[in-house]
């Protein structure tokens, strides 16, 4: 089981590396076994600041596509400068493609105004009766 689990991630980096040209596969699957070599962890400063770049979204789309949507961390490990929690959050804010991005329809806005009305600040129950729950 192990040895399946680091020929992923090898491949996975492989991939990324394919992207930006840098050759970090010995460094994840270190990484991955726990041995030696440079931590797994990025620290603070090696984070990324800003809007993430298009490249970064084609690697991140690629690599949900490959291990699903559970693992972040081993997502993340793909992306330079990039927390697993800022690589969900960027899956599932914008690029998602299960995600409908539409604006409410008049019917909609009207549903929701009446149930407004009928609950008068007990939001819990607005679940309920849309069927979100």
């Amino acid at each position: 089981m192990e040895r399946e689990m680091e020929a992923a991630y090898d491949a996975a980096a492989a991939e990324v590396d394919a992207e930006d040209g840098r050759d970090s596969g010995e460094k994840a699957t270190q990484a991955v076994a726990g041995g030696g070599g440079e931590s797994h962890r990025k620290s603070g400063r090696d984070k990324v600041k800003g809007p993430w770049s298009p490249e970064e979204d084609v690697i991140l789309s690629r690599l949900v596509s490959k291990f699903g949507v559970r693992n972040w961390s081993l997502i993340a490990r793909g992306i330079d400068g990039q927390s697993g929690k800022s690589c969900r959050l960027r899956w599932c804010n914008q690029l998602d493609p299960s995600v409908k991005r539409k604006p409410f329809t008049v019917n909609m806005m009207q549903s929701l105004l009446e149930l407004d009305n009928l609950t008068r600040g007990r939001e819990n129950k607005v679940g309920s009766k849309t069927g979100t729950d």
